[in-house]
């Protein structure tokens, strides 16, 4: 089994990044990859490392293998404005000091546009020629729209504490190891 995974609500807590930045003097609209040297000179302590999910990390480290992150860097909110260029370094500058990208490799994450559909299209294939079965895991329903219209299975990651018990729902890394 291959994991496709997306990287913020999933393996990352985005928002509890938010509400650092927030806590620093940090506008959201502020979001380039200098963002996390100002977070370092404001908080010399905070280590972003600290953001991964304790689920996600173990989940990683044992299955490094068979896992990929496709991870857009469009966010979902209307309040940034920057240029493109600007969005996908943040993005990738995030992930790259999550520490996610020493444990699969740089090779193993894939950062997109708007859309997912292309690059799991891909992986789809490369998956298919292998023989492999693939899972995509997502925090946002029109990413599992998109695997689901390419024939992945796919499972919204809901860790809200009011989800809605579903076959394609999970809470947690634990709950995706005992669903397949």
């Amino acid at each position: 089994m291959k994991y496709i995974l997306d990287f913020d609500g999933v393996i990352f807590n985005v928002q509890a990044l938010k509400e650092k930045m927030a806590e620093l003097g940090i506008g959201e609209s502020f979001r380039c990859k200098e963002t996390f040297e100002e977070i370092a000179l404001k908080d010399p302590a905070f280590d972003i490392r600290a953001l991964v999910f304790s689920d996600a990390l173990l989940f990683l480290n044992e299955h490094a293998h068979d896992c990929e992150i496709v991870s857009s860097y469009v966010s979902i909110s209307q309040v940034h404005t920057e240029p493109i260029d600007v969005q996908r370094a943040y993005q990738e500058a995030k992930i790259l000091r999550s520490g996610v990208t020493e444990i699969l490799g740089s090779h193993k994450v894939h950062v997109v546009g708007k859309s997912k559909k292309e690059m799991l299209r891909e992986l789809k294939v490369r998956f298919d020629l292998e023989g492999v079965e693939c899972v995509f895991i997502d925090d946002r329903k029109e990413y599992i729209e998109e695997a689901s219209d390419l024939g992945i299975t796919a499972l919204l990651m809901d860790k809200s504490p009011t989800r809605k018990s579903s076959p394609f729902v999970i809470c947690s890394f634990e709950e995706l190891n005992a669903s397949v």
